[in-house]
């Protein structure tokens, strides 16, 4: 059985948040509100024009009810 919330080996980070976003039934404004941050930040993140600060890491792991780090590995700081 694949576990449907592991990021894909060919998925960017973005895609991996965006999918993830999108099986939670978040929209990018609830996502934002979820996780204290804008929506801007949230597109750019999607859409691989901003690489994420550690603490935005942090932050979408608990709004996305992930393991904060499993997502910190995806990103590259583990």
């Amino acid at each position: 059985m694949i576990n449907e919330f592991l990021k894909l080996k060919t998925e960017t980070f973005g895609d991996y948040i965006k999918r993830i976003r999108l099986l939670r039934g978040y929209s990018q404004r609830k996502l934002a509100t979820l996780s204290s941050l804008s929506s801007g930040t949230i597109y750019r993140i999607q859409n691989g024009t901003n690489y994420p600060e550690l603490y935005i890491v942090i932050n979408l792991a608990e709004a996305l009810n992930l393991d904060k780090d499993s997502l910190l590995i995806e990103a590259g700081y583990l």
